[in-house]
């Protein structure tokens, strides 16, 4: 298990202090689901469907993690650096034997340039609280007879 190296945007917007708060998970609700991922996937989807943004441009997960492993690239952070901070193994055994990232590229992390395009400062109108307490529903809608 490694730590990944949020933005200084969550701390501006209010999110660090309000996790830090807690103890135990930050989203405790979808953490008590059958399978996190999945419910967390499915909140995901839901949540770009609700606000009219394209699934298929960064609806996953997988996609998010793409978009920031070209974005690092963009910035152009070291590729090492790259693969600790998504999670990716790294490929050689100099590079495992520094499994960990420099003070200067948490520091790099923490301070990039964000990605051009989004309104950032809507980060700072989320109620965290009442996100957490958002409990998964389980199991699928049910459809309307027809």
């Amino acid at each position: 298990m490694s730590f990944f190296v949020l933005h200084d945007i969550f701390a501006e917007c209010g999110f660090l202090s309000w996790a830090q708060r807690g103890s135990g998970p930050v989203f405790p609700a979808l953490m008590a689901a059958k399978d996190p991922a999945d419910a967390a996937q499915k909140r995901m989807r839901r949540l770009y469907r609700s606000a009219d943004v394209d699934p298929q441009r960064s609806g996953t997960f997988h996609a998010l993690r793409t978009g920031k492993i070209r974005n690092d690239r963009e910035l152009r952070l070291d590729p090492r650096a790259v693969r600790l901070q998504v999670g990716h193994e790294l490929g050689d055994t100099h590079e495992r034997d520094d499994g960990q990232l420099t003070d200067a590229e948490l520091v790099a992390y923490a301070t990039a340039p964000l990605p051009p395009g989004v309104d950032w400062t809507l980060l700072k109108t989320i109620d965290f609280e009442a996100s957490a307490r958002v409990r998964p529903k389980g199991g699928r809608r049910k459809r309307a007879a027809a």
